[in-house]
């Protein structure tokens, strides 16, 4: 088996004097308990992302002991035997560490890269599951999040033992994953397709008019074979010829508390006109 400990550290406010209301406490574990089973599930199972909290599968995530000092949740995650020996005892932690941050920087709304081959090899690859993984996080960070929203704490932290941290959010984040309704009404896009996942419809395009990279994923993915052929066309001609592929996205947008597209709901992939 491969044991390792997440920290998740809670600095300024009430925090720093070691306090945090109870129940935005209890929520934030929530959360987090959330958050970390849908991650160690995807990764203990072949990138499998559910729709739902998975049953834990092939790993047990357990309450750590509080330390001394500092206002922290520990959270210890024990993966099986099987998985230890399937990716390798010696490199499955900083394997899971760098999967845990290509998902939570990805679910926040930031650049991530990695010299790590094993993410590295999936975040280029047809079936990536960090853009779906990010969507299923949106709930949980929120969650995560409350003491912030609260005024009970300024920063919480996802902390790797001994390196440091994998990502810091703020009340910026905070705001970023606050999530409002998707929008009735359909929207149009210039753009092409920069990563996508052949096998569930999740992925990430560049819109020209938000000059960004945006998550996207196609309503109906089963049945909507056109908009899935275009996406993956669009694709493959921007990997092939940099600046090619452009498509018209028809869908509806999904916008944050300051009013940012955050994702598409995409039912429609054009030639442009």
């Amino acid at each position: 088996m491969a044991n390792l400990e997440v920290v998740i550290r809670y600095e300024g406010e009430n925090a720093d004097a070691g306090q945090l209301d109870l129940y935005d406490a209890s929520e934030s574990l929530a959360g987090i308990a959330k958050a970390l089973n849908f991650v160690a599930h995807a990764f203990a199972n072949n990138n499998e992302v559910r729709d739902k909290t998975p049953k834990p599968t092939n790993f047990k995530t357990y309450m750590g002991g509080a330390r001394k000092g500092c206002f922290e949740n520990i959270v210890e995650v024990n993966f099986s035997a099987e998985v230890t020996q399937r990716i390798g005892g010696s490199v499955i932690n900083k394997h899971f560490w760098e999967y845990l941050s290509a998902t939570l920087n990805t679910a926040v709304g930031k650049d991530f890269e990695t010299d790590n081959s094993y993410v590295s090899k999936l975040m280029n690859s047809n079936d990536s599951p960090f853009e779906e993984l990010a969507m299923r996080l949106e709930v949980p960070l929120q969650e995560i999040l409350r003491p912030i929203n609260r005024k009970g704490a300024q920063i919480i932290s996802f902390v790797r033992p001994h390196v440091g941290e994998i990502v810091k959010m703020d009340k910026d984040t905070y705001d970023y994953v606050s999530t409002r309704d998707k929008d009735e009404e359909l929207s149009h896009w210039n753009g092409n397709v920069t990563k996508y996942n052949i096998l569930t419809g999740y992925g990430r395009a560049y819109i020209d008019s938000l000059r960004r990279t945006v998550p996207f994923n196609i309503d109906r993915f089963a049945e909507n074979q056109i908009a899935h052929q275009a996406a993956t066309a669009s694709m493959h001609e921007r990997a092939r010829t940099p600046g090619s592929g452009k498509r018209r996205f028809v869908g509806h947008k999904v916008i944050n508390a300051t009013q940012k597209v955050k994702r598409i709901v995409v039912t429609e992939i054009n030639q442009q006109d």
